[in-house]
């Protein structure tokens, strides 16, 4: 009689022996979650915690490589529990787009940026020891002026970053005007002068005509 093709099987903890009978494209599967073991005579391929924690790491969770196993073999003990422990998540972080950190050594200072409301809303909450993560979008002119006015200046390549303007919207619109009336009133003296040099020249020439006359 003939003996029937071995099936694929685990031969030790994480080696898994691929049998004739196993299908190419359940093989082929395998290749980003195994690592290469024997290839003369058989093929073997070690599941290892560092290939698992790869494939994880590369975007397969623990159900699907638990599926690709097992469509070739049953799992072993070992295996099993190493997809356990690939599949726990112990934390989770989160990402945050963030246009820069400023750097603020002073504690309590630190706390005024981040609390009070002129600058409250600049920066990312929580932010990382000794300094504050600045919010995308805002500019560096924002963000200086903000901080000026609750009395921290920011340095920027080791010198204190100057607005481009220390005046408030409202005085630059009233000192623009007062040149124009300014301008308007010393036009105004100018005009009436001319027309009093202008009577002034008219009243010497009638004069010189009655002296001709008499």
């Amino acid at each position: 009689p003939t003996t029937p093709p071995e099936a694929s099987r685990f031969v030790d903890s994480h080696t898994l022996r691929i049998g004739p009978r196993a299908k190419v494209g359940h093989v082929l599967s395998l290749a980003p979650l195994v690592e290469i073991g024997r290839v003369t005579g058989q093929l073997d391929v070690l599941v290892t915690q560092g290939a698992l924690a790869g494939a994880v790491a590369a975007g397969f969770d623990s159900d699907l490589i638990r599926t690709r196993l097992t469509l070739i073999a049953p799992l072993s003990d070992p295996v099993e529990r190493l997809l356990t422990q690939a599949s726990t998540v112990l934390g989770r972080g989160e990402y945050v787009i963030s246009q820069g950190f400023l750097w603020v050594e002073d504690p309590e200072v630190r706390e005024m940026l981040r609390t009070r409301r002129p600058t409250a809303d600049l920066f990312v909450d929580p932010s990382p020891p000794a300094g504050l993560l600045i919010v995308a979008g805002v500019e560096i002119e924002r963000l200086a002026r903000r901080c000026r006015s609750l009395g921290v200046e920011i340095i920027v390549g080791g010198e204190v970053y100057r607005t481009h303007s220390t005046h408030p919207p409202g005085r630059k619109r009233s000192s623009g005007s007062i040149p124009s009336v300014k301008a308007q009133g010393a036009s105004q003296r100018r005009g009436s002068g001319t027309r009093s040099r202008a009577g002034q020249s008219s009243g010497t020439l009638k004069a010189q005509k009655r002296k001709k006359s008499g």
